[in-house]
């Protein structure tokens, strides 16, 4: 992007849009007002958070309420040693430990753990936002993804955490919640954003509401650019809804 004369702007989260008549343009409000003008725009954050910006009418904005999703908290450990299996990435479908995977980046990447004689696990706890584990305070949630380490024989009982290392992350929007009815939710928000908006275009997990792997969601993106260059349409491109949401998950 940087090379062809983009700019990135990264840690933004208060804009708004203006999507009627020529002067189409996003701003952004980080201490001066900087106005970006625009002939297509493509939206990969959770549809309703677009939509609900946009000003929708109530009708839409029922249907918004009835979007859900369920969100990941990211808890990194660092214990000492090595784990006790081999592999990358573990899956625990059990409801007897508090996650529901464990990497090791270091398997990925060494240098991904520069520290000597530590191990860095990523530990993901599936919850919603403001539910108990959400809520549940860090020093707690190491205890608990320690234990279920230990439980699940990943890391030996006389291994210990360096808790000074630790850290967690909240995401969440992460996994689209399926409802009875969901799909015909989903469409209706697009065909009222593209034949309101026909210069907005969703892409992406959370702008399509997929659940899928990161190829699919690049060879969308590959995809959605060819359209937008050919000139088609948001309308065009949603045609084609049923055969982003038919993608095969692969884990």
């Amino acid at each position: 992007v940087r090379e062809h004369g983009g700019e990135i702007m990264t840690g933004v989260r208060d804009f708004s849009l203006n999507l009627d008549g020529p002067g189409k343009a996003i701003r952004f409000s980080s201490g001066e007002t900087l106005g970006i003008e625009f002939e297509a725009l493509v939206s990969t954050i959770p549809i309703e958070e677009l939509l609900t910006r946009l000003s929708p009418p109530e009708n839409i904005l029922k249907q918004v309420e009835k979007v859900g999703w369920r969100g990941l908290r990211l808890i990194f450990m660092h214990i000492e040693g090595e784990p006790q299996f081999e592999g990358e990435s573990f899956y625990f479908p059990e409801l007897a430990y508090v996650f529901g995977r464990v990497s090791v980046p270091k398997r990925f990447d060494p240098s991904m753990q520069p520290e000597p004689g530590l191990t860095a696990l990523t530990c993901e706890v599936p919850c919603s936002e403001n539910d108990k584990l959400w809520n549940m305070p860090a020093e707690k949630m190491y205890e608990l993804c320690l234990e279920s380490l230990r439980q699940s024989s990943l890391i030996g009982r006389g291994q210990r955490s360096r808790s000074e290392k630790n850290f967690i992350i909240g995401l969440p929007k992460i996994y689209p919640l399926y409802r009875v009815g969901w799909d015909e939710v989903i469409k209706s928000l697009l065909l009222y954003s593209a034949e309101k908006h026909p210069y907005a275009y969703f892409s992406g997990k959370p702008g399509l509401f997929l659940h899928n792997n990161i190829d699919h969601s690049v060879e969308i993106g590959l995809s959605l650019a060819d359209d937008i260059i050919a000139g088609a349409s948001a309308k065009d491109w949603i045609s084609r809804l049923s055969v982003f949401h038919d993608l095969k998950l692969r884990d």
